[in-house]
């Protein structure tokens, strides 16, 4: 999931690799894009950017890594328990008992789920069941 700010298919910047990808926005969102022409001769001529840019760029990497790392070692139900976890914004109840209540952010539905810890709708069902 992204944040405002970020970037999408940052890899190709440095292999000049084009792949089709599938986005799915969960809010209203303004996209830009560049040519990867531009984008690489930004890069090029501006070490400022670069700064900021390339530990970004590290971060991501590093996200994907993990994102493989999870879907080699670890099962469903963890790699389900692990997304939860990094997706969760603690809501205060309106209540006198003072209780909290954590929320998954965007009310992510059970399909979307499935495809975020690369499995099928059904399996995270069950999961979600037990």
């Amino acid at each position: 999931m992204l944040e405002p700010g970020d970037g999408v298919d940052l890899l190709t910047l440095l292999n000049g690799h084009a792949h089709e990808i599938e986005s799915v926005p969960f809010t209203d969102m303004v996209v830009l894009s560049t040519p990867l022409k531009s984008a690489q001769s930004w890069i090029e001529n501006h070490p400022k950017f670069n700064h900021n840019f390339l530990p970004y760029l590290g971060e991501q990497i590093r996200k994907m890594k993990d994102l493989a790392a999870d879907l080699a070692l670890h099962d469903t139900m963890t790699r389900l328990a692990r997304l939860f976890l990094r997706n969760i914004t603690p809501e205060q109840l309106q209540s006198k008992e003072d209780n909290h209540h954590l929320k998954l952010r965007h009310n992510l539905h059970d399909e979307t789920l499935a495809r975020m810890v690369g499995s099928v709708r059904q399996v995270v069902n069950r999961h979600l069941q037990q």
